[in-house]
């Protein structure tokens, strides 16, 4: 029976079959001991009952998850129907609605705002290793872009791009805005020696304009790297391989984004020894961060597409970056 075909009154008569099936594997059982003489586990009885719970809970799945609760069907098969319903194939995506699609969206503007103010400026060294502290959490939004792009397509992986372009530049300007406000008398007392609170706030929130410029410029170019390299490996790989989809994207785009912000942010500053070393090891952290979370991807790829319900391909998006579409 096609799910496509499946009405509210199939719906009914299938839940009624099943709890036949249960009422007569209950009947199977004799003093809560199994009677192996009337009912095996390979009888069609078990293989028709499973047959009809599956077909339930898929349909239920398809058609909105409160019915769920409805059915009277246990967890285990409701969780196999959920990771077995087929998905739709998509290649537009700019009328779609999407559940889950804003909360991926608002912890990628999370990651890129807090990795650009926090983590941007500081330079830290373990067992002799030198690095970007940024470059511990600054990842994760290559993973979520990942996710978006696999999950949502390009379309929707750059309206996130454009929001957290924005969000990351509106987080800067505020920061040097308030930064540059003058300090009331009573609030900026000395902290000892010869630092004032003034003083400490803006080491610590006052970037430099060529530190934010570089900053916006290396996350909105390697986003959009990455997203794109992701979107067209998909297509042309027909969807298979998704850990060469996300670790190839990952290279390209955290190749960009190194090779911007680094450079950029800090030639003159720092030595130009500095630089290369950073970003040359900082680069490799964040790869090796992305192949180390390559299963945390799958999954979090394989629950968002049973929830939306789709499999998207960008077969005929225009890839222009100057979009919101």
């Amino acid at each position: 029976m096609p799910l496509q075909t499946i009405d509210v009154v199939e719906l009914r008569i299938m839940f009624y079959i099943d709890n036949f099936f249960v009422m007569t594997l209950n009947m199977a059982h004799v003093n809560g001991q199994y009677n192996h003489q009337r009912l095996h586990p390979d009888d069609q009885h078990f293989t028709k009952l499973n047959s009809v719970r599956i077909q339930l809970a898929r349909y239920c799945v398809l058609h909105g998850y409160r019915r769920l609760c409805h059915t009277g069907l246990p967890f285990h098969y409701l969780a196999l129907a959920f990771m077995t319903a087929p998905l739709n194939k998509v290649t537009d995506t700019s009328t779609r609605h999407f559940r889950f699609f804003d909360f991926v969206l608002a912890a990628t503007c999370i990651l890129i705002v807090c990795s650009n103010i926090i983590g941007a400026g500081k330079v830290a060294e373990i067992a002799g290793f030198t690095f970007g502290a940024g470059v511990i959490f600054f990842p994760l939004s290559y993973v979520l872009g990942d996710v978006l792009t696999e999950v949502y397509g390009y379309q929707r992986a750059r309206r996130a791009i454009w929001a957290g372009f924005f969000a990351a530049g509106f987080a800067a300007f505020m920061a040097w805005f308030i930064t540059e406000m003058p300090p009331a008398p009573g609030w900026n007392e000395d902290l000892g020696g010869g630092l004032s609170r003034q003083d400490s706030f803006a080491m610590n929130f006052g970037q430099a304009p060529r530190i934010v410029l570089a900053s916006v410029l290396a996350i909105w170019l390697g986003e959009f790297a990455n997203a794109f390299v992701m979107a067209k490996m998909k297509v042309l790989s027909k969807g298979k391989a998704l850990y060469q989809r996300t670790i190839g994207s990952t290279i390209v785009g955290q190749a960009v984004d190194s090779a911007v912000f680094y450079p950029v942010a800090f030639w003159g500053i720092w030595s130009t020894e500095l630089i290369f070393t950073v970003m040359v090891t900082n680069y490799a952290l964040k790869v090796l961060w992305e192949v180390l979370l390559t299963p945390v991807t799958y999954k979090v790829i394989a629950v968002l597409k049973r929830a939306e319900g789709v499999d998207v391909y960008d077969e005929h998006t225009n890839f222009t970056p100057f979009s919101i579409k």
